[in-house]
């Protein structure tokens, strides 16, 4: 009974010493889907390319939730973006459902007018299916919203 008390107690101290922060925070649905589809940034136009794909690629354990994303963002004209802008999360519109993650911080600059990025562990919403996909980017301490809507889910098997 002590070590039950004692993990009850170590329990409770763990859990109250921190308080991780495990998903974006909400934003209304309207405020997502009015996002622009090209953001200003240092004078240069910033649009988004996203792509999804449903992973049909059998797994052991099995898993429902193999949706995955790329978020791209460039500048529309080639040149450079700064190298601090951090693409941050992902927020999915399908319907009236929204579905967020953070991005990874783990950001390819494979070219230097594109910052690429990604989330795993999707909904499992079928191939086929079209969905609004919105990127919030963090540049010099402001937020901005961009917006690729009707992007196709695709698959892999």
């Amino acid at each position: 009974m002590k070590k039950v008390k004692a993990l009850l107690l170590f329990l409770l101290i763990i859990g109250g010493c921190s308080n991780p922060v495990i998903s974006p925070p909400d934003i209304p649905i309207d405020q997502l889907l009015s996002a622009p589809t090209q953001i200003q940034i240092n004078g240069k136009a910033v649009k988004l390319n996203a792509e999804l794909w449903e992973d049909l690629m059998p797994t052991v354990p099995s898993s429902s939730a193999k949706l995955k994303i790329t978020c791209k963002v460039f500048s529309e004209d080639g040149s450079a973006l700064p190298s601090t802008i951090e693409l941050n999360s992902v927020y999915l519109v399908y319907y009236n459902v929204i579905w967020k993650a953070f991005l990874t911080k783990d950001v390819k600059q494979s070219k230097k007018n594109l910052i690429v990025s990604y989330a795993e562990n999707g909904p499992a919403w079928k191939a086929g299916s079209f969905v609004d996909v919105i990127v919030k980017v963090i540049f010099n301490g402001k937020d901005y919203l961009i917006h690729a809507p009707n992007q196709v889910i695709m698959a892999v098997y």
